[in-house]
């Protein structure tokens, strides 16, 4: 892979049609990180108050319980 300094002189030589391409390809990509960084920025803490404990709290019974079944059978 070329190293950025190559690549910024490459884009340099490049004529104006070929410039608003890459334009274009770097802020579709850009949108489709940004949307998909807010589709997970909206479910946080969204079941927040669903269960009556911390979720790290109910994480930890789950394993006991687990431990428990594994020790029985």
């Amino acid at each position: 892979m070329k190293n950025l300094q190559d690549i910024l002189k490459e884009i340099d030589q490049l004529r104006p049609e070929e410039l608003e391409l890459i334009l274009k390809r770097i802020n579709d990509r850009i949108n489709r990180k940004r949307k998909l960084e807010n589709a997970f920025e909206e479910y946080i803490g969204a079941a927040k108050g669903f269960w009556e404990m911390d979720a790290q709290e109910y994480i930890n019974d789950s394993r006991t319980e687990d431990d428990n079944k594994k020790e029985v059978a």
